[in-house]
C-alpha cells in the first residue's frame, strides 16, 4: 500500500515537472520570437545604431552603423572611439559620452562627422544611458540621423528668404503672406504705408478681418476653405481689381495678384497689392475729358473737302448720289440754320417796279 502511494506521488511530481517544462518551453519560444523580432528590427533600421559599456567600449551595432563607418562589426566590437578615428575627434565623442555616464538620462545634439567616403555630414546624435538593476549607469545606446540634405534645404530656404525680404523691403507694392489659418505672417514696409498698419499690429492676425470690406467677407471665407485643401481659388494666379480697407476704415481700389505655395505640407499664399485709387481717379478724369471733347466735336461740325454742286441750279450731290438743295445739304451737315430774305439784286430782278435805279 505504501509503495503504491509513493508511485502515485512520483507520477504526479513527474506530470507537474512536465507541465512546468512545457511552460518554460513556451516562454522560451516567446522570448526567442521577441528577440528575433527586435534583432530584425535593429538590423533593418536605416539609421546607424550602436551601444557601449560604461567605459565607452563598443558592445554592438547594426548593419547601418557598419556601412556608416565603413567597418565590419568584428572590427568595431571591443574598440573605443580612440580606435575609430583621430584623437581630436575621439576626445569630443569621449567628452559627450562621459557626461551621459555621469548624469544618466538622454542626450541630443548636432555634430559634423566624416563618413567612410570622407564626406563631411551633418548628423544628430540621440543617446540614452543604460541603467542596470542596481540603478547604476552600465552603458549607453545611440542612434545617428543624417540631416545633411535637410540642412542644405534649410540653407537654400534661408537664402531665398533673405533675397525675398531684400526685394520686398524695396518694393513699392505691398507684399503680404498668409498662412493656412488665414493669418498674416509677412508684411513689408510698403504694406504699412498702403494700409496704415505696422508689422507688429498685423502679424498673426486674421487678414480677412483686417483688410477685407464686410461685403466681400462671405465669399472670401468660402473661397478660403477650398484654398486650404487644394491651394487653388477663384483669384489664385490671376490679377484682379477690387476694394480693400485701410486701418482707418476707408476703402480704396487695389490691383491684387495672388500665388500659392506649399511649406511643410500646408498651403500658403503671397499677395502683391498695388494701390490704384489715384490711377482710377486719373482714368475717370480722362474718360470725362474724352467725353467732353467728343461732345465739343459733335457741336463743331464743319463742311470740308470737295463738294459736288450743280453749276446751274446749285444743288449738291450727297454720298448716296442724291441731289439736295443747297440749303437742305448744309443743314444736314452742320449746325447752321437759315433765315430767309432777298438780296438787292434779286429784288431788282423779281420786283423791278419797286426799286428805282
Amino acid at each position: 500500500m505504501m509503495a503504491n502511494n509513493k508511485t502515485e506521488a512520483l507520477i504526479f511530481e513527474i506530470d507537474r515537472l512536465k507541465q512546468k517544462l512545457n511552460a518554460l518551453k513556451r516562454t522560451e519560444n516567446q522570448l526567442r520570437l521577441k528577440f528575433n523580432f527586435l534583432n530584425l528590427l535593429f538590423e533593418t533600421l536605416p539609421n546607424p545604431i550602436f551601444y557601449k559599456d560604461e567605459k565607452g567600449v563598443y558592445l554592438g551595432c547594426n548593419k547601418a552603423f557598419e556601412r556608416f563607418v565603413g567597418r565590419n562589426r568584428t572590427d568595431i566590437i571591443g574598440k573605443t572611439v580612440y580606435n575609430m578615428g583621430s584623437k581630436r575627434i575621439a576626445d569630443k565623442y569621449h567628452e559627450m559620452d562621459d557626461q551621459l555616464f555621469c548624469k544618466g538620462g538622454t542626450q541630443k545634439y548636432e555634430w559634423k562627422v566624416k563618413n567612410k567616403a570622407g564626406r563631411i555630414l551633418d548628423v544628430i546624435f540621440d543617446k540614452a544611458a543604460l541603467i542596470s538593476d542596481d540603478g547604476a549607469v552600465s552603458g549607453l545606446i545611440g542612434i545617428i540621423t543624417d540631416i545633411t540634405n535637410r540642412k542644405k534645404e534649410e540653407e537654400a530656404v534661408n537664402i531665398n528668404k533673405e533675397r525675398f525680404e531684400k526685394i520686398s523691403f524695396s518694393a513699392n507694392d505691398a507684399i503680404i503672406q498668409m498662412n493656412h489659418n488665414g493669418e498674416i505672417v509677412f508684411w513689408n514696409p510698403a504694406a504699412e504705408k498702403i494700409f496704415g498698419y505696422t508689422k507688429e499690429e498685423v502679424i498673426n492676425k486674421d487678414l480677412h478681418q483686417l483688410l477685407v470690406p464686410a461685403r466681400y467677407l462671405l465669399n472670401f471665407v468660402k473661397g478660403f476653405k477650398k484654398f486650404k485643401h487644394t491651394g487653388r481659388g477663384a483669384v489664385i494666379g490671376k490679377k484682379v481689381e477690387l476694394f480693400a480697407m485701410r486701418k482707418d476704415g476707408s476703402e480704396f481700389e487695389i490691383e491684387l495678384s495672388l500665388s500659392s505655395f506649399k511649406a511643410h505640407d500646408i498651403w500658403n499664399t503671397v499677395g502683391i497689392v498695388r494701390d490704384i485709387s489715384e490711377r482710377k481717379i486719373i482714368e475717370k478724369e480722362k474718360e470725362q475729358l474724352i467725353l467732353n471733347l467728343k461732345t465739343a466735336l459733335d457741336e463743331i461740325k464743319t463742311l470740308k473737302g470737295i463738294v459736288p454742286i450743280c453749276a446751274n441750279c446749285k444743288k449738291i450731290r450727297d454720298g448716296k448720289g442724291h441731289w439736295n438743295h443747297l440749303e437742305t445739304y448744309i443743314q444736314k451737315h452742320s449746325k447752321a440754320e437759315f433765315s430767309h430774305g432777298i438780296c438787292p439784286d434779286c429784288v431788282k430782278t423779281l420786283y423791278p417796279g419797286l426799286v428805282k435805279d
